[in-house]
């Protein structure tokens, strides 16, 4: 029985840190365009999103620039400020936006956010549950 409940807490944790991860990354993508030059029009759809993230992945991997060093990569802080306040305009974010507009026979079209909406604060929970991460997958790796 507690062997059970340890798992469910386990499952429940991961599927919440899915949802914190896919928000924040759209929410770093944002901040991407936010910070790029020249200036970007919003709102921003999710394709135009993903295609400055690969730029900006294409642009910086290997380079080993600092974080905050180059718009392509924002620091928590910037990220948190965008999470915060959105660009005027701008639709929230939804956890699986991108790939529930992509979906054969889906009623969004891909460059609509959609999606189940971002919650307030998703941004700081983001940074609070990145430092549980290691303990639970240890824990997970024992049960």
């Amino acid at each position: 029985l507690l062997r059970s409940l340890l798992l469910s807490c386990l499952g429940c944790y991961v599927l919440v840190r899915f949802y914190v991860q896919s928000c924040y990354r759209q929410f770093r993508h944002l901040t991407m365009a936010v910070l790029n030059m020249p200036p970007i029009r919003f709102p921003v759809g999710v394709t135009q999103l993903a295609k400055l993230a690969a730029a900006c992945h294409n642009k910086t991997e290997g380079t080993g620039l600092a974080l905050g060093s180059d718009p392509c990569l924002p620091t928590f802080q910037q990220i948190n400020v965008t999470c915060e306040h959105l660009p005027p305009g701008q639709p929230r974010p939804g956890f699986l936006a991108g790939f529930m507009g992509c979906m054969p026979g889906s009623v969004a079209m891909p460059d609509v956010h959609g999606g189940i909406p971002c919650v307030h604060g998703v941004c700081s929970l983001h940074g609070r549950l990145a430092a549980w991460d290691i303990w639970v997958l240890a824990f997970g790796a024992t049960s």
